[in-house]
């Protein structure tokens, strides 16, 4: 048989394979994406939230951002800091968090070269500091 085809024996798999199945997408970064064309010429191209939260009845695109949101509602944190017990739900909260504590500052505002140890503080600075605006010889401030 061909890979992609089924038959219908097939289609009578349960929840626990089309997770796996899911799984094993997610991981190989193939995604199903559904193509959607509105009236008027334009389309979106979307993936199918097909997990479905059973505390709150949130979807989600694969098993793996299921279960990651299910933690908010069993309160879970399985990442820790080694340096001061704090707890997180996402591994990357907790290697974001970690730069409290080193010090580490990757990412540079190319403007003014100030350092930030978060993208969002970096875009946040770009956005309100007068100080990453050149000044031209009248005074005046350009971006």
């Amino acid at each position: 048989m061909a890979q992609g085809h089924r038959k219908d024996s097939d289609k009578s798999r349960n929840r626990k394979d089309d997770d796996t199945l899911a799984e094993a997408s997610h991981s190989k970064k193939t995604v199903k994406k559904v193509v959607v064309v509105e009236q008027n010429g334009s389309f979106q191209v979307k993936i199918p939230k097909n997990f479905i939260c059973e505390h709150c009845f949130g979807a989600f695109r694969s098993s793996y951002h299921l279960k990651r949101h299910v933690l908010i509602h069993t309160g879970e944190k399985p990442f820790e800091c080694d340096v001061c017990d704090m707890r997180f739900i996402q591994k990357y909260h907790l290697e974001r968090h970690k730069r409290v504590h080193s010090g580490e500052k990757p990412y540079q505002c190319e403007r003014c070269h100030q350092c930030f140890s978060r993208t969002d503080r970096l875009l946040r600075h770009k956005r309100m500091c007068q100080g990453c605006q050149s000044k031209t010889s009248d005074g005046q401030f350009s971006l």
